[in-house]
């Protein structure tokens, strides 16, 4: 099986370079896409084959909850540059969201795979009829549930989801479908993903708990060793760690 890892960034060239050398210890370069959310000029000179600028402002929002910060700009350009094509698999995650293990996509895929899943994600719920901020403030959108009865193919056409956005995993299918869904009115990424995900048939499932260490630590730090040792697959949010001069 083969996965895409498309990581989200908008750092400087150097820092990319940085990313870029870790990740080709893990994964083959040719498994590897640069979504760019940055400078033009920056994007430019990044000198990798597998890259997409990112040019929607659904995308560079400030305050991203009350703004409904969207990826699906990220999901259309991966799917128009037909990146995916030759992989199975489609990792969608941060620049901060990082790596700690060789085989971590033959992790993911095992999981999916023992899941009977399509879509794995971090803290996948449901949250209709609940107090979720992010559910009700969707509710005063008059049109949100009937745009969601219009995509739906499940029985019960209110069921909303939620899921963090840092470090999604999908099968293709279930990625360029989502892909070919237009986003009528801005809807947050947390529950746009997993909600269209559900009702357009594909089954979602949460990654194990202990599957990444929630840390701003670099890889020197003890925990970031320690979670090594443990066997825990990511670190996250490490923002600081391509601004290091070593990898």
């Amino acid at each position: 099986m083969s996965t895409l890892n498309v990581i989200l960034t908008h750092q400087s060239r150097a820092a990319v370079e940085n990313m870029l050398t870790h990740w080709n210890r893990i994964v083959p370069i040719e498994n590897i896409a640069v979504a760019y959310g940055g400078p033009l000029e920056t994007f430019e000179s990044i000198e990798h084959p597998h890259k997409a600028f990112i040019t929607s402002d659904r995308l560079r929002t400030t305050d991203h909850q009350r703004e409904r910060q969207s990826y699906h700009p990220i999901f259309q350009a991966i799917a128009a540059q037909k990146l995916t094509d030759g992989h199975e698999h489609v990792h969608l995650t941060e620049f901060d969201h990082i790596p700690l293990q060789n085989n971590i996509n033959e992790l993911q895929e095992t999981f999916l795979q023992n899941e009977g899943a399509d879509v794995l994600g971090y803290a996948v719920r449901r949250v209709d009829r609940t107090n979720n901020p992010h559910y009700l403030t969707h509710l005063h959108e008059a049109r949100f549930l009937d745009f969601i009865a219009s995509i739906s193919v499940r029985k019960d056409k209110r069921a909303i989801f939620s899921m963090l956005g840092f470090g999604t995993f999908w099968t293709k299918k279930a990625f360029l479908a989502l892909a070919n869904v237009d986003e009528p009115f801005p809807i947050y990424l947390e529950i746009f993903m997993p909600t269209v995900a559900h009702h357009l048939g594909f089954r979602l499932r949460s990654f194990p708990a202990s599957s990444y260490v929630s840390s701003q630590a670099t890889f020197s730090s003890p925990q970031v060793e320690k979670a090594i040792a443990n066997g825990e697959w990511f670190v996250h949010p490490a923002k600081d760690q391509w601004t290091a001069t070593t990898t």
